[in-house]
């Protein structure tokens, strides 16, 4: 990918709900360049898009097409395409978390599938992480043990772990105390400084303020279609 390529770029995709919560979209065409961040506003009753899935290759148009880092995720073979999706960052709507392993084992996980740096490296980069979003020590219980609020900060120690090209922040503030915001937004804002490119869904207003956010593009959802603010 040259320097001047999109780091996420959709092309007039149309997208089709993946369970009952989720609302269908069309007319989704945009690209994200290196640094830029896209804030998607939704409503109550409309929240929950396939827009994260779409991005990171999880599910593909069924129109148009997906393309990261300058590849189209449909023309990608499976190892190139698990490779690529190592790249982004995700904190989840809904359950992000395999049940049978620690909070924590979940959180170095990635890292340890993706690449081969040393244990003790990814350990003290999740510890730092977890410092920087407020935890003395990252959760060492199994996820169901752990509170919501807790489950949702420790989501983004994963999201940035490795330092991802891209970002995808699905209502990342759901349950999270207030004070906790400016945390992440100062963490989003530091990823987009190193090149990083972002995605952050949620309502408007979101709970730190748009202006801290400093969006590059603006959208929202009217009925299906997805529109440029």
């Amino acid at each position: 990918m040259s320097d001047s390529a999109p780091i996420l770029e959709f092309r007039r995709a149309r997208l089709l709900p993946q369970g009952h919560e989720q609302i269908a979209m069309r007319d989704v065409n945009f690209s994200l360049a290196p640094g830029a961040l896209a804030f998607v506003q939704v409503t109550a009753g409309s929240e929950h898009l396939p827009l994260a899935d779409a991005a990171g290759g999880v599910i593909a148009p069924a129109e148009g097409a997906v393309f990261f880092m300058g590849s189209d995720w449909a023309g990608l073979g499976q190892d190139r395409l698990l490779a690529m999706r190592g790249r982004i960052g995700r904190v989840f709507d809904g359950w992000g978390f395999i049940s049978n392993l620690n909070v924590d084992q979940n959180l170095v996980l990635g890292q340890r599938h993706h690449t081969l740096r040393p244990e003790s490296e990814i350990r003290a980069e999740a510890e730092e992480l977890g410092r920087t979003f407020g935890f003395d020590a990252l959760p060492g219980r199994r996820p169901h043990l752990v509170p919501a609020r807790d489950l949702k900060r420790a989501e983004w120690v994963r999201a940035f772990m490795g330092g991802p090209a891209l970002l995808l922040l699905e209502h990342p503030l759901a349950g999270v105390p207030r004070e906790f915001g400016p945390r992440l937004a100062r963490a989003v804002s530091d990823a987009r400084r190193r090149g990083a490119a972002a995605v952050w869904i949620d309502f408007d207003p979101p709970s730190v303020p748009l202006s801290d956010l400093a969006p590059s593009a603006r959208f929202r959802m009217l009925g299906d279609r997805f529109c440029a603010e």
